[in-house]
Order: C-alpha cells, then sequence, then structure tokens
C-alpha cells in the first residue's frame, strides 16, 4: 500500500474504540505501517495510521489526511460509559479525584460533597438509577461536548455509526477503499475485520454480556434496558434535540 497521505480514524470514548484499534493495529502490522494512539501534539511525522479516541483536534495543523469519525447513539454512551466506570482502572477513574478530574474536564471544581472521592468510588455508592445521571452529566457530558462540536462537513473524513458498522461487515469495503487500499488490499483487511469482531474477541454472540468486560455487550439500543423516564428526562433537558442533528431519533417523543 502506498502510504503517501495520512489516515486517521476519530472516535470517542466508548464508541468502539477498542474494537477499531484492535483492527487498525492488525491492519497497520499486516501492511507494515505505522499506528500511533495518541494526543495530536504527541503525533510523529512519520505516522501512517492515526488513531484519536477524543477527536478533541485541530485538523489544519495535519499535513494531507483521509480517515473517519465514528459516533454512537449518546444514551448507549451513557448506558455502557456507566458500566465501565464501576470497574475501570484507568486513573482518572479510579486514582485521581473527581474533582481533579472535573476541574481537567471543565474548567472548574464540582460543587458537591464527592470531590476527594474518586469517579470510580461515587458510581459504586450510588443507586443504578442515580449513577446513570451521574454518568450522564459528567463522562458522558464531556463526550457529548466532542461529539457535537465535531464539523461533520469535512470531505476527507467519512461520517460513520458505530450502530451500522457492528451490524454490517461490508460496510468496511466502503471504509478501507475510503482511506486508499486497492482491491486486493482490501480483501486482505475484511479478513481482519472478521477476526476482530465481537463474536471472535470475546467468545459471546452480540448481546450476551460480561459485565466486567470492556466490550460489556455490543447490542445497539441497550439504553432502552436501563433508562427510566427521569433520564430520559434529564437527556432532554441536557441535549435538546441532539439526537435528532445526529440522525438517531425523528423528534423528541422518545
Amino acid at each position: 500500500m502506498k502510504n503517501e497521505i495520512l489516515i486517521v480514524h476519530f472516535t470517542h470514548h466508548k464508541c468502539g474504540t477498542v474494537w477499531f484499534y484492535d483492527l487498525l493495529k492488525k491492519i497497520s502490522k499486516r501492511f507494515n505501517l505505522k499506528l500511533q494512539l495518541c494526543k495530536q501534539e504527541e503525533l510523529s511525522s512519520d505516522t501512517n495510521i492515526w488513531f484519536q479516541a477524543s477527536s478533541w483536534v485541530n485538523l489544519n495543523l495535519l499535513k494531507s489526511y483521509t480517515g473517519s469519525h465514528m459516533i454512537r447513539d449518546l444514551r448507549d454512551i451513557i448506558v455502557s460509559g456507566y458500566f465501565y466506570h464501576l470497574w475501570c482502572n484507568e486513573n482518572w477513574c479510579s486514582k485521581m479525584s473527581y474533582s481533579e478530574w472535573y476541574f481537567r474536564a471543565f474548567g472548574k471544581r464540582p460543587a458537591n460533597h464527592y470531590a476527594k472521592k474518586t469517579y470510580k468510588e461515587i458510581l459504586n455508592e450510588l443507586p443504578k438509577e442515580e449513577g446513570i445521571l451521574f454518568e450522564m452529566n459528567n463522562s458522558a457530558y464531556r463526550t457529548f461536548i466532542s461529539i457535537y462540536k465535531w464539523n461533520y462537513n469535512n470531505p476527507n473524513i467519512i461520517e460513520i455509526c458505530y450502530e451500522d458498522f457492528i451490524k454490517d461487515n461490508n460496510l468496511f469495503r466502503i471504509l478501507f477503499k475510503h482511506y486508499g487500499f486497492n482491491k486486493k488490499e482490501i480483501e486482505e483487511c475484511m479478513k481482519i475485520v472478521k477476526e476482530c469482531s465481537f463474536k471472535n474477541i470475546t467468545k459471546r454472540e452480540l448481546g450476551e454480556e460480561d459485565p466486567k468486560s470492556h466490550l460489556r455487550k455490543g447490542t445497539p439500543g441497550d439504553w432502552k434496558n436501563h433508562f427510566t423516564e427521569r433520564h430520559k428526562e434529564e437527556f432532554k433537558r441536557l441535549f435538546d434535540d441532539v439526537l435528532i442533528k445526529l440522525g438517531y431519533e425523528k423528534d423528541n417523543n422518545w
């Protein structure tokens, strides 16, 4: 494969990050390409594929590039994040104080009594309904800011949805063609797509839950199993018609 331009994949927390990174890592190895998962300021000039998991980037600073940007139903991001943050050991979640994380995320200190505890400690102390509301107003809210502010009209970037790709592997052919792979290379990539399927990675069927796995369940629409009316009301208060703008709902009567 000719790697004259940088291939980029931008995504957000709990939007298929582990799945896509594993896929691109195997593809990079197959075609002897350099892959980086990093912040923009850490990007090397000789990198061929850049994976950026928060999408806080300045594309004007990049050399010639082509790539993709993945989003997911915001309600599923909330639920997936809630269950993951109950047990994960990421530093910001399990070691950093909530006050410090909040300051780094929003530029101010939180106005509640949780400040000295970690994010994970807080979630594990709260009942499920309260915990999901906490997730919605904190980590998920931070993620939604980056999703909302993203430029969805960049001709170099193909916009993709987690829900579509988890259901239809053939969509990867369109993606790999956009990246610049030829027909023979695309077929090689498709073999890797199969290797990286939810079933092959987890040894479970899509929808079969493992609460202590980063790939917990994978099923689109899982939010329906966990959202209460209170969650729906708070979501609409916080985010208004964002689901309509992103194409996940036709109106706010969900």
